[in-house]
């Protein structure tokens, strides 16, 4: 968290600020060879580029060419160099907070080309803990930590830190939580992001009752998991009455299916579960941790002939196939390469948090805060636009509304799921038990105060 307070102290020695990113016509960008051609060229050619931030942009650029070529190495060094190029700008928090988080996560693609899951997973945990306020960073990091899975200590802390900031990351840690067979935390996650969309009118959250049901019986819990599968179902069935077959729908009948396989073992049935899970090669709906889960269940059934004769995947090939797939998407990144060249960051001085500071401290009449017309119960609105936008409307946004909770005597506040933006969300404040606000996904408001005034000071009074 200090490392997010300290962001503004930039010496005005140094650069300052990275110069903004040139607009570009991906059609026009040079590809391979020809891309590191012309890399090398601004780089070191006649009129070789100055501006330190322009160098570094360069030789990030030169290492996304490599990558095209899947020259991963030398990608990587290419990274790294820019330690050697520009010595005193990448010592600054200011390109710490910025191209250093675009380094981070280059080399964590680079590292996923090449195989390297566990080297990129730990950039993963890098990547959220040098940002940990900021939405890009988090997301970003959340498909590192989905390779080379695992669930420590330092998994848990990060996981904890995402959730708060974009709530529809309790779903990945709902995932991770079950692939190191912690059925029932991630049991208690799906149950918490139930109950979350059951608070909002005409949002139809019953799928996740239903894995929060398969989580429930392979962690021993049967009585919740019949439960909560019998209300899902229900919900299902009343909208299949309804005419509705879409997602809410099949993913519940596909969690109920795999419930089946778990039922039936549990009741002695082992060869016909194993006989139903042999007959279906693709959950798609459903976590690879608790088909792993269940796969696991089933390796030993049965003698060897009937095993041989009602083959499945085993637990390990099921996570195995689920990292391949991941590792693959992080690295197919559109005929533009855009996805990799958008994770060039730009840096903010702080002026430009500074021009914040007067309305983020404001709380008794809210200059960023509206009460929407529609759909109120979803939560009131934030947008901190008026005053810029980026990271340092994604700090106002958080510091506002925890002064803004402490102002109304309330304990905690949420941002909602799906938030679209950096600047604007929907967000609810109150107490964790009050059917609004959820613990798992909260912020405490001192937390955020502590870590975020000293990049938005509150104004001195004339």
């Amino acid at each position: 968290m200090g490392t997010v307070a300290r962001l503004v102290a930039i010496t005005a020695v140094i650069g300052l600020l990275l110069p903004p990113r040139e607009g570009y016509d991906p059609k026009k960008r040079a590809n391979g060879v020809d891309g590191i051609k012309a890399c090398d060229e601004a780089l070191s050619g006649p009129e070789p580029a100055k501006d330190g931030g322009r160098r570094i942009e360069l030789i990030f650029g030169r290492a996304i060419h490599r990558m095209e070529m899947q020259d991963w190495d030398r990608a990587i060094a290419d990274i790294r160099s820019v330690t050697t190029d520009q010595p005193d700008l990448t010592a600054t928090l200011a390109y710490r907070q910025s191209l250093g988080l675009t380094a981070i996560e280059l080399q964590a693609m680079a590292l996923t080309g090449k195989g390297d899951y566990a080297g990129a997973h730990a950039l993963g945990l890098e990547l959220a803990n040098q940002a940990p306020f900021d939405i890009k960073a988090q997301l970003s990091a959340m498909q590192y930590l989905a390779i080379a899975r695992a669930y420590g200590s330092a998994e848990a802390a990060v996981f904890d830190q995402a959730v708060r900031v974009y709530p529809l990351a309790v779903l990945e840690r709902a995932a991770a939580r079950a692939v190191d067979g912690r059925f029932l935390e991630a049991a208690s996650d799906y149950k918490a992001f139930a109950d979350l969309l059951g608070t909002v009118p005409k949002v139809r959250g019953y799928s996740s009752l239903a894995r929060a049901a398969v989580a429930y019986r392979l962690g021993g819990n049967v009585a919740e998991g019949d439960r909560l599968m019998k209300l899902a179902l229900a919900a299902a069935e009343a909208d299949t009455a309804q005419g509705k077959t879409d997602s809410p729908v099949t993913a519940t009948n596909e969690a109920n299916d795999l419930y089946a396989i778990v039922v039936a073992l549990d009741s002695g049935q082992g060869m016909r579960a194993r006989t139903l899970f042999s007959a279906r090669s693709r959950w798609p709906t459903i976590n690879a941790g608790l088909v792993a889960g269940v796969a696991r269940k089933l390796e030993a059934v049965g003698t060897p002939a009937e095993r041989a004769n009602t083959p499945i995947p085993t637990a390990k090939e099921v996570l195995a196939a689920e990292e391949t797939r991941i590792a693959a998407q992080i690295n197919n990144t559109g005929d533009d390469n855009s996805d990799r060249f958008d994770t060039f960051r730009p840096a903010f001085a702080q002026t430009e948090f500074a021009k914040f500071a007067a309305n983020v401290w404001k709380t008794d009449k809210s200059k960023y805060v509206t009460t929407p017309k529609t759909d109120i119960e979803y939560g009131e609105f934030v947008d901190t636009s008026r005053n810029g936008t980026g990271t340092p409307g994604t700090y106002a946004l958080l510091l506002h509304l925890a002064l803004l909770t402490k102002a109304r005597g309330q304990s905690h506040f949420m941002l909602m799921p799906a938030q679209t933006s950096l600047y604007r969300a929907r967000f609810r404040t109150g107490t964790p038990g009050d059917g609004k606000v959820f613990a798992e996904m909260a912020f405490e408001p001192e937390a955020v105060i502590a870590s975020l005034a000293p990049l938005i000071p509150q104004p001195l009074k004339k």
